[in-house]
Parts: C-alpha cells; sequence; structure tokens
C-alpha cells in the first residue's frame, strides 16, 4: 500500500453552490464536476476556490448514495447562480472545522480507497474519531486522470 501522510489542519468556512447527486459511481461523479464547472463557466463565474466533491457523514465510505458537488463562489455570485441555473444549484455553507485529517492522493479519483483506509488508521493511531462529511478537493483534473491530484479530508477530533 502506498504510503499517504496525514495532516491535521484547520480550515475556514466556505460558501458556494451546490449540485447534489445520487449515485456511487465515481465516473458519474467526474461527469457532473465536468457539468458544474461548465455552468459556472457559462454563467461567467469563476470559482474561488477548487471544487469538493462533499460525502454525506452516515454513508457507507465506500460505496456513497448521494453526494454534493460543491463550488466556492464569492457571496454575491450565490444568488445569480441558483436563478440562473433554474433550480439545479442550491446554496452550500460549510463550516469550518479547527482539525481536518488531510492527505494528497495522486492518480485516478476513483482509486481512493487506500486513502480512505490509510486516513482511518492514522485516526485509530492517533485517537481521532469523524464528525462530518468527508471531502475529496479537486486540486488537479484534466483528460488524465492518472495525473489527477485530490485532497482527502475527514474533519476530526480527539476521542476522550
Amino acid at each position: 500500500m502506498p504510503f499517504y501522510e496525514v495532516v491535521l489542519k484547520a480550515v475556514k468556512p466556505i460558501t458556494g453552490v451546490s449540485l447534489r447527486l445520487a449515485t456511487a459511481d465515481l465516473t458519474r461523479q467526474g461527469h457532473w464536476i465536468d457539468v458544474l464547472s461548465a455552468m459556472l463557466k457559462d454563467y461567467g463565474v469563476e470559482p474561488i476556490d477548487h471544487l469538493i466533491v462533499l460525502h454525506a457523514e452516515s454513508e457507507d465510505e465506500y460505496a456513497p448514495i448521494s453526494v454534493e458537488i460543491v463550488a466556492p463562489v464569492e457571496q454575491r455570485d450565490v444568488s445569480v447562480l441558483i436563478s440562473r441555473s433554474e433550480g439545479r444549484l442550491t446554496r452550500c455553507e460549510l463550516p469550518a472545522f479547527p482539525r481536518m485529517a488531510s492527505t494528497i492522493h495522486h492518480g485516478a479519483p476513483a482509486l481512493v480507497i487506500p486513502v480512505y483506509q490509510a486516513v482511518g488508521t492514522w485516526m485509530e493511531n492517533n485517537a481521532y474519531t469523524i464528525v462530518g462529511p468527508r471531502r475529496k478537493i479537486c486540486l488537479r483534473r484534466g483528460d488524465n486522470l492518472d495525473d489527477s491530484l485530490t485532497e482527502i479530508q475527514f474533519p476530526v477530533e480527539k476521542v476522550v
């Protein structure tokens, strides 16, 4: 298994728009990331940070049933995007977290299960528990998915 360095970091709150999907198929998630990116471009809005795939915390980490693809955008753009998307996009507010277990995956986004296992092992070894939905941040995504760069984040707290 490849080595993944897990670090703790704080993350700021994020305001944006999201597209909710009901699919466990990672290929379809990638398709919808492209759709959301194209919508933003068509509406003349530039995301202020990388797109995020947000997985509900109550779902099986290996086969999510629903996800949200979040585009962080300026506050002033949220209402315009929701209106122009005819209800396909919704407002999304992601809270700040003082401790996010984070690591980087280089390779096809569909091959992240070993990353989740590495973060899970790190949490167990360091007495942390998950306290919110996990995030996959698309740092780099192009035609060659093997060259993708994805940050995996889990909000965590120390187990007492």
